[in-house]
């Protein structure tokens, strides 16, 4: 009688224990496809050559805008914002897209100053300087904060020319 008694509670126990994985298991599921971040799907878009090509040449035969944010929008989403930085530099002197001035300061711009990064900061800043010139209002409270509150600010042209032997070294 109590073999019977232990083979029941065993059975039960058995047959309670694998309701309780398939329940879990599928739960898992649910929450996995609720879950997907933001990393993966950029992520996946990186790597969609077809749509990367696309993006790419309205960007550097048509300047496309909409194209730029988009692709900056896959690119920074994805973890590889410094890989923007030809994109951005190419619509900007190209396409004397004000934004992206901005975009190739950011990707450019580091807070500590040292030789090793120096002379980015001086291209960061010039393009900084060159956003704001041609209308990126964005651009103001950052040069507030490069270079100190100021009627007026130095020209783009002008900050090159005054870093002109830190840039080509005569």
């Amino acid at each position: 009688m109590r073999k019977i008694i232990f083979l029941i509670l065993l059975t039960a126990c058995f047959f309670s224990c694998n309701s309780r994985v398939e329940n879990n298991q599928s739960g898992n599921k649910n929450s996995n496809l609720s879950e997907t971040n933001t990393y993966d799907v950029y992520s996946d878009e990186f790597f969609n050559v077809v749509k990367m090509d696309s993006l790419k040449n309205k960007v550097r035969k048509e300047g496309d805008i909409l194209a730029f944010q988009e692709l900056k929008e896959i690119y920074y989403n994805s973890g590889h914002e410094n890989e923007f930085l030809y994109y951005s530099t190419f619509m900007a002197n190209v396409y004397n897209y004000d934004y992206a001035f901005y975009t190739s300061y950011s990707i450019l711009m580091t807070d500590i100053i040292n030789e090793k990064n120096e002379i980015n900061n001086v291209y960061a800043n010039y393009y900084l300087l060159k956003s704001y010139e041609l209308g990126y209002k964005e651009a103001y409270s950052t040069i507030e904060e490069r270079f100190g509150k100021s009627e007026r600010f130095i020209s783009s042209k002008d900050y090159l020319k005054d870093n002109y032997d830190l840039l080509f070294g005569n």
